[in-house]
């Protein structure tokens, strides 16, 4: 999570939603800016991608409700995200580069690993991140698209610059496709495709 106590806000960080970008571009606005990037407790919980038990454990949510803050996160195109997480996990997870793992691992994203272990946290469908059952943790939700640092300056009464472009993965290794595993983003697909219209 990223969290201004200059801007009150609590950006609820989903992995591989360009975070990182954001990150770098709030830090110019807000040099306090804070950044809850800490390990987690026994590869359970990754601090950085909390999902919404995880905040309730931490009391996270709340308090940012109660005194004011704005929760948002941004939501991206799910095939776009799907390759950029399977080249995440290729390389700094020790996944090799073959059909076998990437099968195994999106496989245990379908099965829910990632409420055992973090490791698989960026597979996570993106609805998980800020639905807790039925209730929606924020108050709003942005597309990662070219308007995203023009809404967020609007939507914040202050210029948030983008940091640097954000590439979208193209699916030329192993021919893994989307396709074969949309069924675990179906939620994630009428989220994006409820804010892109």
């Amino acid at each position: 999570m990223l969290v201004s106590h200059k801007l009150k806000f609590l950006y609820i960080h989903i992995p591989k939603n360009w975070g990182s970008s954001l990150y770098t571009s709030f830090k110019q606005v807000d040099e306090d800016l804070i950044d809850t990037h800490m390990p987690d407790e026994g590869n359970r919980v990754d601090k950085t991608h909390m999902l919404p038990q995880h905040h309730c454990k931490y009391e996270v949510i709340q308090s940012a409700i109660d005194d004011g803050y704005k929760i948002f996160s941004t939501i991206r195109e799910p095939e776009d995200r799907f390759y950029s997480f399977l080249k995440y996990a290729r390389t700094y997870l020790n996944n090799p580069n073959h059909r076998f793992y990437d099968y195994c691992y999106i496989n245990a994203i379908r099965n829910k690993a990632y409420l055992q272990s973090c490791m698989f946290i960026h597979g996570c469908p993106q609805s998980e991140f800020i639905y807790d059952g039925e209730r929606k943790i924020t108050d709003k939700d942005f597309l990662c698209d070219e308007n995203l640092f023009e809404n967020l300056s609007e939507y914040f009464g202050v210029e948030i610059k983008g940091s640097h472009k954000n590439p979208s993965p193209e699916n030329v290794e192993n021919n893994i496709e989307f396709d074969d595993f949309k069924d675990i983003y179906k939620l994630d697909q009428q989220l994006y495709n409820a804010l892109k219209s």
